[in-house]
This record gives C-alpha cells, structure tokens and sequence, in this order.
C-alpha cells in the first residue's frame, strides 16, 4: 500500500486454497476523516470455486459495523 495517512495495523492472511498457487491479502487499518477505514487487498486465485472460498475468507476476517469503513481490493481475475 502507498498510503498518505498512518496505519494503526496491518495484518497479512494466506489465502492459499488446495494445492493451487499462493495466494493472499493484505488489510491495513487506519483513522482519518473522523472514521477508521480498513482496506484490503487480496490476490483471489484463476478458478471460480478458489476465488468463491476465498472471498468467503476476506468477508469473514473483515471487522464489519460499528461505523467502519471498508475498501476491497485487488486482483480478482474475474
């Protein structure tokens, strides 16, 4: 991420699905424009069942409510 504003965390997620190539994410957390904002970045994988899982993954792990704000991501390959 190039990003103007300090982050308070970031945390990585391997997102690897069977014996398919490495995949994973990246969300960064950070406070600015008087909300905390969370933004992620995935690489999904090329099939449309990995990427099904995966995504699943990324929406479970993410911190939803409470005022946050969210931004997805990435390289989809959909």
């Amino acid at each position: 991420f190039l990003f103007k504003f300090p982050w308070t965390r970031a945390e990585e997620r391997d997102l690897s699905y069977s014996r398919y190539e490495k995949r994973g994410s990246l969300t960064v957390e950070s406070s600015f424009l008087g909300s905390t904002w969370y933004f992620c970045c995935a690489h999904l994988g090329l099939r449309f069942l990995e990427r099904r899982h995966q995504i699943s993954r990324v929406l479970e792990d993410l911190p939803w409510g409470d005022g946050r704000m969210i931004a997805l991501l990435g390289d989809i390959n959909e």
